[in-house]
């Protein structure tokens, strides 16, 4: 007989809050439209989608130093929220605005066929596929 004073229950997943329950799959270059919305909606639960939209230009130091943590916090969730294949090539960013601006569609990320309202405007060469 164990030693155990409670009841276990080992099928039950537990989340620390909101946020941990919003995690989302690697993404591997498939329905980047759900994705992206997935990860709106994530990053604005964890208080740090703003830094997206880049540094104010004025604000206090303390302002300086919370932008900064949340600018961190978006860079490693965003960069978890990739597939192994992906995170090589924006691992390099250095703040959350370049970030989300390389992870758009027009930047050319790999395999982005749901950002093509037709094939007509799109250019397609061997990996890379650019909206016209």
């Amino acid at each position: 007989m164990s030693n155990f004073l409670t009841i276990q229950k080992p099928d039950i997943r537990h989340f620390c809050g909101f946020a941990a329950a919003l995690k989302l799959d690697p993404f591997d270059g498939s329905n980047y439209k759900r994705w992206r919305a997935r990860m709106i909606l994530w990053l604005t639960a964890m208080s740090c989608y703003h830094v997206a939209k880049g540094k104010p230009e004025q604000f206090t130091r303390e302002e300086e130093q919370t932008f900064l943590v949340a600018d961190n916090l978006f860079r490693g969730a965003v960069i978890s929220a990739l597939d192994k294949k992906y995170v090589d090539n924006y691992i390099i960013c250095t703040t959350a605005k370049e970030l989300w601006i390389r992870l758009r569609p027009s930047s050319g990320f790999l395999m982005l066929v749901a950002s093509c309202t037709s094939w007509s405007n799109c250019l397609i060469t061997k990996w890379w596929i650019t909206v016209l």
